[in-house]
């Protein structure tokens, strides 16, 4: 075999083998991180499901899980907190197709409880450029003159302005920031909240969140009995 041939052996072996190494890496990262939920299910005392074909019916139409395609939920881990039943588990969709398809992958979480009484809306951190562009299609962001510092951190948006101005109450308004500021997106409708984390949330880092999201579901449902 010629130098010449080597070479181009090697040019087209070296990326294969790169693929190749790094799928394995990541499936035995994926392997390592399913243990590891599982193992915190087991320690907070929740049932741990390694993948499911589809989530309960009434969460379909929660703002993430209509987003682009080839969606998969895995690492489900399900129990109660001291204020709601909940759900986390690792998310996947893609968008795009082809060269131009991207996958997300994050942490989601939801809650649900039957004293919760939600108008819908969304909440994530204020992105001022894209923002005047959602605006222009989807519709105004929900500010409060009595809370500049609020409005210009939040984007909050929802279906009915007066019912979610109801709901963020400036009790509600102070403990919901902090979500924002970390780049989680929250979203409430009806009975439940669901709270996308943006990221991959650490195994060791579930039993605080969810303690710190129980305590939201509890804020909520005060303002929820102040509504009505």
């Amino acid at each position: 075999m010629d130098n010449e041939t080597l070479m181009l052996a090697g040019v087209i072996v070296g990326p294969l083998l790169l693929i190749v190494l790094a799928f394995a890496l990541w499936k035995q990262a994926e392997k390592k991180r399913r243990q590891a939920l599982s193992e915190t299910a087991a320690l907070i005392g929740f049932s741990y499901e390694e993948t499911s074909s589809s989530l309960p019916e009434r969460f379909l139409h929660f703002e993430i899980f209509t987003k682009g395609h080839s969606k998969r939920a895995t690492s489900i881990l399900k129990g109660r907190t001291l204020q709601a039943e909940a759900w986390v588990l690792d998310y996947r969709y893609t968008t795009g197709g082809g060269k131009s398809s991207s996958t997300h992958v994050q942490t989601v979480c939801l809650l649900s409880s039957p004293d919760l009484a939600l108008p819908h809306f969304t909440l994530r951190r204020e992105l001022a450029f894209v923002d005047h562009l959602v605006e222009a299609f989807i519709g105004q962001d929900i500010d409060f003159e009595e809370d500049p510092e609020f409005s210009k951190k939040v984007a909050l948006r929802g279906e009915s302005v007066d019912a979610v101005r109801q709901l963020f109450r400036p009790e509600v308004r102070a403990h919901v920031q902090h979500y924002a500021e970390r780049r989680f997106q929250l979203e409430g409708r009806d009975t439940t909240l669901l709270v996308d984390c943006n990221r991959l949330v650490k195994p060791t880092e579930i039993r605080d969140l969810l303690v710190e999201l129980s305590t939201t579901v509890g804020i909520l449902k005060e303002a929820c009995r102040g509504r009505w």
